[in-house]
């Protein structure tokens, strides 16, 4: 473990169980091939940064995955027109659903071969090689113990490595060692941190227990679980002083009442009880709907530490667990731990405990900050698109009644027609006719009509036609609407054939 050096220099900062957010803003050609520009976020903050990534890459990352067995919908490769406009759309659609299927699994995210693909700056580096060297390094004041080689793919943690062992007196026997960076809720100095694994490694048998003394598991999960002589035991009890995250933080930090390591601990006992029971871990935060072959005395213990009511009124303590029917027969067996822990100790136990508590209230507070904001901007935009809808609308409305109107105009113009005085002209007309006595009069000056047809002539000479008479105000009167009617049907009326022929004497010859 990494007990040993500065507290200050080995103590990681960075939670690996934060879980990522990412998004595929945009797809762009690259030297013929495509690349896909995606924004990642780490938990509720705002830091953030850009990662560029292939098909080939994605492809590279699945491959790693298929070791969980889980079916991942990768979308298939393309040969052909794969730089298409509408097929890199469609890819990229495919890929953000690959990409949140994967975020969204509690043991893929944890991978950290996710990790490398989504933060390459801070997961780049060999974590095995880095642990490696630290055991090395402290197996040179052990000459007795010899590292025999490490044990890849071990378990979840990324900054936890394994180990086989062997001793120079024993040397057919194998022992497995792990080496484990401190987490970013260690607050025990060099020396505590010391005497608090010792005391720990002296117990007979590890039991949740010791959290009345100070000491908290922080880690209950089925990985940790162990059946030994027909009993269960707890492994890595180490975790609480260690500092490292809990696998299941992503889901108790979104639960305003886990807010003590023993709820941690409950909440995550809760799960355990769960995939003990049904074979499978509990995908989701809370569980309402139980199913209906499991016993009603194990259905009640996990409604009360699982579902929403509990979680929203406060899920149990470990001394009302004990008191559950449930628990009434493995009870009378539990054999009481003694150990005695010393003052100092206990008061540095207790202030890491209350600062692991304080981190995590703030980090409950940001994502309830954050879920806010979100729900502040959906609202927003929400009401930002039905302003503009309404506008849109209002638009639409105000074309078409300017369009109607200008319609109305036009048909109005066609209908009306002008009036005349037809006592201004020369000649008499055959025929009236009232059925246009109900046409509207302009209110307004009309232009003067165009000249009558040439008259007869009687004499040689030329008689030329008055002037057009000057335009005039029609008054709107029975008599002009009588006189309009009246030329209107004489002009359709008229026959030419009754006009006579006109004789024309050319006198512009020259006389001599």
């Amino acid at each position: 473990m990494s007990a040993f050096g500065s507290n200050e220099r080995k103590k990681t900062m960075l939670d690996d169980t934060q879980t990522l957010n990412c998004i595929i803003e945009a797809a762009e050609n690259v030297q013929g091939h495509t690349v896909y520009i995606m924004k990642v976020q780490r938990g509720s903050s705002d830091v953030s940064w850009q990662v560029t990534r292939r098909y080939s890459d994605f492809d590279a990352l699945n491959n790693m995955l298929q070791i969980s067995n889980i079916d991942i919908p990768l979308p298939p490769k393309k040969m052909f027109g794969k730089l298409e406009r509408e097929f890199v759309a469609e890819r990229q659609q495919a890929l953000q659903v690959y990409i949140n299927f994967v975020l969204s699994h509690p043991f893929l995210c944890s991978s950290v071969h996710v990790k490398k693909f989504l933060d390459p700056i801070n997961y780049s580096f060999n974590f095995v090689e880095t642990s490696l060297q630290h055991v090395s390094m402290i197996f040179r004041s052990e000459p007795e113990w010899e590292i025999v080689e490490p044990l890849l793919d071990f378990g979840w943690r990324i900054r936890k490595q394994y180990f086989s062992i062997k001793s120079k007196n024993e040397t057919k026997k194998r022992f497995v060692l792990s080496w484990t960076a401190l987490g970013p809720d260690q607050y025990l100095n060099e020396k505590d941190l010391s005497s608090a694994i010792k005391l720990l490694g002296s117990l007979q048998h590890p039991y949740i227990q010791p959290v009345s003394i100070g000491f908290f598991h922080g880690g209950v999960h089925s990985g940790n679980a162990a059946i030994s002589g027909g009993k269960c035991k707890l492994l890595d009890i180490f975790n609480g002083v260690l500092g490292v995250s809990n696998l299941l933080r992503p889901y108790f930090i979104q639960l305003k009442k886990i807010q003590t390591v023993e709820n941690i601990d409950v909440y995550c006992f809760g799960h355990l009880l769960y995939e003990m029971a049904f074979g499978a871990p509990l995908s989701a935060t809370s569980c309402d709907n139980l199913p209906n072959s499991c016993a009603p005395e194990l259905r009640s213990v996990l409604l009360s530490i699982l579902s929403k009511e509990a979680l929203k009124n406060g899920v149990p303590s470990l001394t009302d667990l004990l008191q559950n029917p449930f628990f009434a027969y493995a009870a009378g067996e539990v054999e009481r731990v003694h150990f005695k822990v010393p003052t100092q100790l206990k008061e540095s136990l207790r202030k890491a405990k209350e600062l692991t508590e304080a981190r995590l209230k703030e980090e409950q507070k940001s994502i309830r900050h954050s879920k806010r904001i979100s729900k502040v901007q959906a609202q927003l935009s929400c009401d930002d698109e039905k302003k503009k809808r309404q506008q849109h609308e209002r638009r639409k409305k105000q074309n078409l009644e300017l369009s109607n109107n200008t319609s109305s105009e036009r048909v109005l113009s066609f209908e009306v027609t002008p009036a005349f005085n037809i006592h201004d002209f020369q000649g008499t007309f055959i025929g009236t006719s009232d059925n246009n006595s109900n046409l509207p009069t302009p209110s307004s000056p009309i232009p003067p009509p165009p000249p009558p047809p040439p008259l007869p002539l009687e004499t040689s000479s030329v008689v030329m036609p008055p002037p057009p008479p000057p335009p005039m105000k029609i008054a709107a009167t029975n008599e002009s609407t009588g006189g309009r009617a009246a030329l209107l049907s004489s002009i359709q009326g008229f026959n030419k054939t009754k006009l006579k022929k006109a004789e024309t004497k050319d006198n512009s010859a020259p006389k001599i």
